[in-house]
């Protein structure tokens, strides 16, 4: 062909040469125009020009692949690049995959392409491969076909175990791996030869009555009381359960997703005739009763207005078993305990003189709630148990002396939860857990890098616990493990916790407000002008609160 120009006024001829069929092929190749290779391309031309091609169809023969990976190596079989081929099922002899190889002058001329067939995932067993040398002159666009081959005579998708497979039957499309296992005396999932297929059963831990936490899977109840059904959206709270009625305390109660629907808007209110005292100890243990304690020896039991007198402590913790009666820890080596309704205390001391005790919990039968013993720490790093009968001489003990200054300790039913947090010498967080074989108790791995000394400590049940620091931070413990809760806002003063499982954690602190966890985030539920001491409740529907200057909160829907 021909063409003339005009150029100022004078007609010029150029030349002009027709592409070859070969290069208008590479071209349009190259360039993604002409042959239909809709299911990838391999593209190693990235800085260079596409000169050259291969047209790669993948078939499968006797089975059907759910993912084909495609490699190009050199003749060292070292791999230059790598595709997967994912969503082509049913690859077959009549409905093959294709890919689009794009290569350029650098790259040479002599190849491998190796096709490697699995199941749904490019990354597990392969189940069969194919390999063909190719070699690709400048200028061409080389028609390549790979054939994996494997057997799968059932068409379950799964290849005969002897083609390097897993099917343990490839004549019945009912067993492969990943079948339901069923109570039929087959292995049916082809798993090491199991003759039974598991169903799911699952046990009740946060004692609700209903199961929600995965107990194993078998034909026949793994533990007494499993159910085969899971009914329980939260195992670390009692109060959440899909047969539990909506409550209007800040939980999902009924599992529903929704957060106290149908509750009119409820607020903390401040208890008139409290005084004017600093209260530094609560405990709170039934419905409308609670226990109230000042550095200056006075105990106050809300709920009959009365007051046990004769009570000389700086008293510095406090807690109650259900039936009411009280037990204090004073900052001057001094025990007691009352009970409702008696105006004088019991008294007792440690062992040892100048201890300053700091913390105090009780443990109780789950069965008839009779408190089984009563354990106190120290700032000095010591711990006591006083056990029954407690008004008797003799009857408090030092069970160990750990290497922090302890500040608050819990335990819930059983010796085997108690947990003791405190402050370490260089004033990081230190926690420590009863040893089950009576020695030393055992200091606790705190993930805690950016947290002080811990002040307090609310276990919730044997798998679950919490406890504040000073400087803000709040910790998780899940199953033995400790780790740190997302931040609060600004770096309160924390001084108490109380939990009713990973959705309801209520924190107290010196800045006079109370935040709420709800499992994901941070509320601000309460402001006051004074600063607060302690948070306690033996429900989330009846949470109490005290702090300076008479200042006794109390939240009831």
């Amino acid at each position: 062909m021909r063409a003339w120009l005009a150029v100022a006024g004078v007609w010029l001829g150029v030349g002009c040469t027709v592409p070859s069929k070969e290069a208008v092929e590479v071209q349009r190749f190259c360039t993604d125009v002409g042959r239909g290779f809709q299911d990838g391309t391999l593209r190693l031309t990235e800085n260079a020009t596409c000169d050259r091609g291969v047209a790669v169809e993948v078939q499968a023969q006797g089975f059907s692949p759910g993912c084909v990976r495609v490699s190009l190596q050199d003749r060292d079989q070292r791999e230059l690049a790598t595709t997967s081929l994912k969503g082509t099922t049913q690859v077959t002899p009549n409905n093959p995959a294709h890919l689009r190889v794009l290569l350029s002058e650098q790259q040479g001329t002599a190849f491998d392409l190796v096709a490697t067939a699995h199941y749904a995932n490019c990354e597990g067993t392969s189940l069969a491969q194919a390999r063909k040398q190719v070699e690709v002159p400048k200028g061409s666009v080389l028609g390549v076909q790979l054939v994996v081959s494997a057997t799968d005579v059932d068409g379950d998708g799964y290849v005969d175990v002897g083609t390097s497979g897993t099917d343990c039957d490839d004549h019945n499309a009912q067993r492969h791996p990943g079948a339901q296992e069923v109570c039929n005396g087959v292995d049916d999932n082809c798993a090491d030869g199991e003759t039974e297929a598991f169903i799911p059963w699952f046990v009740d831990e946060d004692g609700d009555g209903w199961a929600g936490t995965p107990a194993g899977m078998g034909c026949t109840p793994p533990v007494p009381g499993a159910s085969p059904q899971s009914l329980d959206c939260d195992e670390n709270s009692p109060f959440i359960a899909q047969g539990i009625a909506e409550m209007c305390d800040r939980l999902d109660n009924n599992c529903d997703g929704r957060v106290d629907e149908g509750c009119s808007t409820s607020s903390w209110v401040m208890q008139p005739d409290a005084g004017t005292s600093d209260w530094t100890a609560l405990a709170a243990y039934a419905p409308n009763n609670t226990w109230l304690a000042t550095g200056t020896g006075v105990v106050s039991h809300v709920g009959d207005h009365s007051l046990a007198k004769g009570c000389s402590g700086f008293w510095r913790a406090a807690w109650s078993s259900r039936d009411g009666q009280v037990f204090l820890a004073s900052a001057s080596n001094g025990l007691a305990s009352t009970i409702p309704g008696v105006t004088t205390c019991y008294e007792t001391s440690p062992p040892s003189a100048s201890n300053d005790l700091t913390g105090i919990t009780g443990l109780e039968s789950a069965k008839d709630g009779g408190v089984q013993g009563v354990y106190a720490v120290a700032s000095n790093g010591k711990i006591f148990h006083w056990s029954m009968p407690f008004n008797v001489s003799g009857a408090v003990t030092q069970l160990d002396m750990v290497p922090a200054s302890l500040r608050a300790v819990d335990g819930e039913g059983t010796t085997d939860t108690l947990l003791a947090v405190g402050v370490r010498s260089d004033g990081g967080p230190a926690a420590f857990r009863f040893n089950p074989d009576g020695g030393p108790w055992l200091q606790e791995d705190l993930d805690a890098p950016h947290s002080s000394g811990l002040l307090s400590v609310d276990v919730v049940d044997s798998r679950l616990a919490y406890a504040v620091a000073d400087n803000g931070t709040v910790l998780a413990r899940e199953r033995g493990v400790w780790r740190m809760l997302p931040p609060l806002m600004g770096s309160e003063h924390l001084t108490d916790v109380v939990a009713y499982g990973r959705s309801g954690v209520y924190v107290s602190s010196l800045e006079g407000r109370i935040h709420l966890f709800n499992g994901s985030t941070w509320q601000t539920i309460y402001t006051g002008l004074q600063p607060l001491t302690n948070i306690d409740g033996p429900l989330p529907t009846e949470i109490w609160a005290v702090g300076h200057k008479g200042t006794v909160l109390r939240y009831k829907p």
